[in-house]
C-alpha cells in the first residue's frame, strides 16, 4: 500500500487492513490477534504483541543509519535559545534519563507527572517514561494547584518531573511553589521530584525528595528499552468532563504507534527529512500526537517552539519559524491563522521571508471560517485543510490527503470525509439515522480504530456510560452536524467538554 492510498475497506476488512499497517513499526514479539472484539465496547488491538514506543521513535532510526538526521529543533523566543538534536543526540539524552529513572526504581506501570514548559527536557522525559514502561501524564505548565493535586491523586504518581519556571508572555511563572503546594494537598504523595533549574529561577529543593536534573542523571547507566505489551498504557491525558470533572484518558502503546505512524504518511504526507510543526503545547493531544510521537515515529524533524501562542500569538515570530526552519507541513489552531490574517503580515513577510518549503497547512480546534480558508489558499497558493478530531480520538476522524485528492473537491464548509477506520453516521434524538443533509448527533460505529478511546483511568464505568450508553453500538462524539451528498462532514456545533 503506497503512502497516498487510503483504502476504503478498513471497516469491512478490519483485521487484514490494520495488520498491513502494523508491519510499519518494529515489534519485539509478534502479536497473536489483530483485534479482540470480545472486550466491549472498546476492543483491544494487537493482543499478545510486545514493542516499545521509544524504540520506534528513536532507536530504529539510529539503527537504520539515520542517527545524524535532525529529530528536534528547539526555538525559544523567550530566551533566544536555539538548539537542534539529532536522533543520536536525542537517543543518548533519553537513555541517560531513563537510566536514572530505573536506578530510582521507576519502571513498568508506574505513573509519572510531567509538569514542564516547552523545552527539550519535557520531550526527553516523555520518551524516557516510554522507554522504561512508565505511564506519563503531561500537565500544562502553570496549571493551578488544585487541578494539579487532583491529577497527582488520581494517578498516584511515583515521580514528578518539572522545571523551576516557565516563561509566559515575558513573565516568569515559578513552577516549584505550585508543585510543592499540590503535593501537600495529596494523600498519596510522589516519592521523587526532579527539577530542571532554569537560569531565571533557582528553586529550593526539599532534601530527600527533590533532585536537581543534572544531579539526578549523573553517572546513570543508559537504559535499554523495556518490552511492553501492545495493550499496556503509554500515557494518561486529561480532558474536561461533565460538571468540571477531569477525565484521564488512557492511550495504549501498540495501537498508538501503529495509528500515528500511519497517519503521518497517509494523512499528512510526511517523508523522511520533512520538517513538521505542530504549533501546540505538548500537554495537549495535538502536542502528544503530532509534536512528539508522530513525527519521530516517521524519522522526520519536529519543532518545539517556546513563545507566545494562542490569543497572544506573536505573528511575526510564527512566520519566522516557517521560513528559518523550512517547515514542510504546519498543523495549527485556527486562532493562529486568524491572528496572522488580522495583523495582515503575510503579504509583508512574503517580501522578506521564503515560505516555498510549506506544502500545506492543517487546522485543528474550532471550525475555520470559509473566507479565512480561501484567503490563505489564495495568498500562499497551498492547500489549507480543515479536519476534525478530538482528544478522545487521538487522531483525525475526518480528513483529506491533499496529495491524492484526485477529482475530490473539498467542501470549504466541511471537515472532509471520514477516513479509514471511522464509520461516521448522523442520528436524530431517537437514535434513527437522519436523511441526507439533516443535522443530528454525530456518532461513530463500533469498533473504533486503534488507540481511540481505550479507557479512562480509574473510571471505566463512567467512561462507558458517558460515551457508549446513549446510542448502543456507537461512540457519541457530542458534536452535531450532517453529511452532504459527497460524504463530506459538516460540523455545526462542538461539544465544549471535549478539548483538543
Amino acid at each position: 500500500m503506497s503512502k497516498q492510498q487510503i483504502s476504503p475497506l478498513s471497516t469491512e476488512e478490519l483485521e487484514e487492513y490494520w495488520a498491513t499497517i502494523a508491519e510499519k513499526i518494529e515489534w519485539f514479539k509478534p502479536y497473536k490477534q489483530v483485534i479482540d472484539k470480545s472486550i466491549v465496547p472498546i476492543p483491544q488491538w494487537f493482543v499478545g504483541g510486545q514493542m516499545n514506543t521509544c524504540h520506534n521513535a528513536l532507536d530504529r532510526h539510529v539503527n537504520a543509519g539515520r542517527g545524524k538526521n535532525i529529530a528536534l529543533i528547539y526555538d525559544s523566543d523567550m530566551t533566544g535559545e536555539r538548539q537542534q538534536y539529532s536522533y543520536q543526540m536525542l537517543l543518548e539524552a533519553t537513555t541517560t534519563f531513563a537510566g536514572a529513572m530505573a536506578r530510582q526504581g521507576i519502571g513498568k506501570g508506574d505513573r509519572v507527572i510531567i509538569y514542564m514548559p516547552m523545552i527539550p527536557q519535557a520531550i526527553i522525559a516523555m520518551l524516557a517514561c516510554a522507554r522504561v514502561g512508565a505511564i506519563h501524564s503531561v500537565i500544562y505548565g502553570g496549571t493551578a494547584v488544585e487541578e494539579l493535586a487532583s491529577r497527582m491523586e488520581d494517578t498516584k504518581a511515583k515521580l514528578v518531573i518539572t522545571a523551576s519556571c516557565g516563561l509566559k508572555s515575558g513573565q516568569i511563572v515559578e513552577y516549584k511553589p505550585i508543585i510543592d503546594e499540590a503535593i501537600d494537598q495529596t494523600i498519596h504523595q510522589p516519592d521523587l521530584c526532579v527539577v530542571l533549574q532554569r537560569q531565571h529561577v533557582n528553586s529550593p529543593l526539599k532534601f530527600g525528595r527533590d533532585h536537581n536534573w543534572f544531579d539526578f542523571i549523573a553517572d546513570a547507566v543508559p537504559q535499554d528499552c523495556v518490552h511492553v505489551e501492545a495493550t499496556d498504557p503509554l500515557y494518561i491525558i486529561y480532558a474536561s468532563g461533565v460538571m468540571g470533572k477531569q477525565k484521564g484518558l488512557i492511550r495504549d502503546n501498540g495501537g498508538h504507534a501503529v495509528e500515528l505512524n500511519w497517519t503521518m504518511t497517509s494523512i499528512y504526507n510526511l517523508e523522511l527529512n520533512d520538517v513538521f510543526w505542530a504549533s501546540s503545547d505538548i500537554s495537549c493531544i495535538v502536542g502528544h500526537s503530532y509534536l512528539v510521537y508522530g513525527p519521530l515515529f516517521n524519522g522526520a524533524t519536529t519543532i518545539l517552539y517556546e513563545g507566545k501562542q494562542g490569543n497572544s500569538l506573536d505573528a511575526g515570530a510564527f512566520l519566522r519559524i516557517i521560513d528559518e526552519y523550512k517547515v514542510t507541513y504546519l498543523l495549527t489552531d485556527i486562532k493562529a491563522l486568524e491572528t496572522i490574517k488580522a495583523e495582515n503580515l503575510v503579504a509583508e513577510k512574503l517580501q522578506t521571508h521564503n515560505f516555498s518549503s510549506l506544502k500545506s497547512i492543517y487546522l485543528t480546534g474550532d471550525k475555520c471560517k470559509e473566507n479565512t480558508l480561501l484567503w490563505y489558499k489564495n495568498t500562499l497558493n497551498i492547500p489549507i485543510i480543515d479536519h476534525w478530531w478530538q482528544t478522545e480520538t487521538i487522531w483525525p476522524i475526518a480528513a483529506v490527503n491533499n496529495l491524492d485528492c484526485g477529482n475530490f473537491k473539498p467542501n470549504p464548509t466541511a471537515v472532509s470525509r471520514a477516513i479509514p477506520g471511522w464509520n461516521v453516521q448522523v442520528l436524530d434524538s431517537n437514535g434513527i439515522p437522519t436523511n441526507g443533509g439533516e443535522t443530528g448527533e454525530i456518532v461513530c460505529r463500533l469498533p473504533l480504530p486503534p488507540a481511540s478511546l481505550v479507557n479512562q483511568w480509574n473510571a471505566e464505568t463512567y467512561f462507558i456510560e458517558s460515551h457508549f450508553s446513549v446510542y448502543p453500538g456507537f461512540y457519541k462524539t457530542g458534536d452535531t452536524g450532517y453529511v452532504d451528498d459527497n460524504g463530506q462532514i459538516i460540523i455545526v456545533t462542538r461539544f465544549c467538554n471535549i478539548v483538543i
